[in-house]
């Protein structure tokens, strides 16, 4: 779980930083930027709100021992 979080975070900053440096220097050709921003706004702050309703689900019904028992690592175990 904790290389796939760092995974997430380190795409998340990658494309941040790609989207700024886009922006910053013109290079977006399209005639409505706003959309783009507003679309990946939109997927960023849907992420956000679907990990918290999981980590909040987490907290109210954890699972024995701290591991998942239906996980995709427990197949075949």
């Amino acid at each position: 779980m904790v290389s796939s979080s760092t995974s997430a975070v380190m795409i998340l900053f990658t494309s941040f930083t790609a989207t700024t440096s886009f922006v910053v220097f013109g290079l977006l050709t399209f005639k409505r930027p706003s959309f783009i921003i507003l679309s990946i706004a939109s997927v960023v702050a849907l992420s956000a709100f679907l990990m918290g309703i999981n980590g909040l689900y987490d907290i109210i019904h954890p699972t024995a021992g701290g591991e998942e028992e239906n996980g995709i690592c427990s197949v075949g175990v």
